[in-house]
């Protein structure tokens, strides 16, 4: 039998017919062979779970199942995936049922947890493409955090994300391109429903964090569509869903003196170092483009949000 990590996947799946059968290919191809897979359908109408049903025909390690809760959204319907998964899987992966993941992702992300047995859980640079698969010229999200006097551009060769960066969204982590380590995802409480869907990711990485290190693995390693219809092109919704987390941290720190310091620091970083930086992007953009007077207004709103203030290092 083999001895190398069980990998336990979750994949929720509600009306995918035009690209899950693509992505169950992308991950049977996967270099590291060790896994399990739940496919959980959260109530499609359309062949979704007959699409599920021929992998698990075909792929003893794949399991389709009906949600008990049709409709109850991506959060709750991973972690009923979760539970079905078992205790003897080392890690956990949730992708989504929309995108690709390349050939050498799963043993990538398990070879960076099993060299850091500190760490946590550990997420991957990932490349955008178009409702049929095509690649978009974009460049990849950074991850930026808390310097002296600014916003520091965390490099690539800096394996750890520091609290902060997941805290402000200032980091390309979410759940399709994370892989957590099961013990810590358990003790941290897994997945929670939240009133808008969105950042549920950032949550659960911000309680691991606070256990052990998340890693960053700056190889490309997933395809993430962009389509119409999905939560993360909503940007009032993900906005709405940000202040919702947020606002749960703080009232948590208010209680918690031992957490109050992390979650002060991480909200000074958004509130007088982050927006402030995202501030001058913008107002560069606006210059580049000849519109002087909007970079001014984005200049000046930057300026009044800026605040200087000495934080020891966490």
């Amino acid at each position: 039998m083999s001895t190398r990590p069980l990998v336990g996947i979750a994949v929720p799946v509600r009306n995918a017919e035009a690209w899950l059968d693509e992505m169950l290919v992308s991950v049977r191809a996967q270099t590291h062979r060790d896994w399990r897979m739940i496919i959980v359908d959260d109530g499609s109408d359309d062949a979704s779970f007959e699409i599920a049903r021929r992998h698990e025909q075909a792929d003893s390690r794949i399991e389709a199942i009906p949600s008990p809760t049709p409709g109850s959204g991506a959060p709750l319907t991973r972690a009923h995936g979760r539970a079905l998964l078992g205790e003897d899987v080392d890690y956990l992966y949730f992708p989504d049922a929309d995108d690709l993941l390349e050939p050498g992702l799963l043993a990538r992300l398990v070879e960076r947890l099993e060299a850091e047995p500190a760490a946590v859980a550990v997420f991957c640079r990932y490349t955008r493409i178009d409702e049929a698969g095509l690649p978009l010229d974009e460049p990849a999200p950074p991850r930026i955090a808390m310097s002296s006097h600014w916003a520091r551009r965390v490099p690539d060769t800096e394996p750890g994300t520091p609290f902060e960066s997941l805290y402000g969204w200032a980091a390309p982590a979410m759940e399709p391109v994370t892989m957590f380590r099961a013990a810590d995802y358990d003790a941290a409480g897994g997945w929670e429903g939240w009133p808008e869907q969105g950042g549920e990711s950032i949550d659960l990485l911000c309680r691991m964090a606070l256990a052990g290190d998340v890693l960053f693995e700056p190889l490309p390693l997933y395809r993430y569509r962009r389509r119409e219809g999905q939560h993360s092109v909503d940007a009032e919704r993900l906005s709405t869903a940000a202040r919702s987390i947020r606002g749960a941290w703080v009232r948590r720190a208010a209680s918690d003196p031992a957490l109050l310091p992390v979650v002060e620091r991480a909200e000074f970083f958004v509130e007088h170092r982050l927006t402030p930086r995202l501030g001058v992007e913008t107002a560069l953009r606006l210059v580049r483009r000849g519109r002087p007077f909007s970079a001014a207004r984005f200049l000046g709103g930057a300026a009044c949000r800026y605040r200087w203030r000495a934080f020891p290092e966490p």
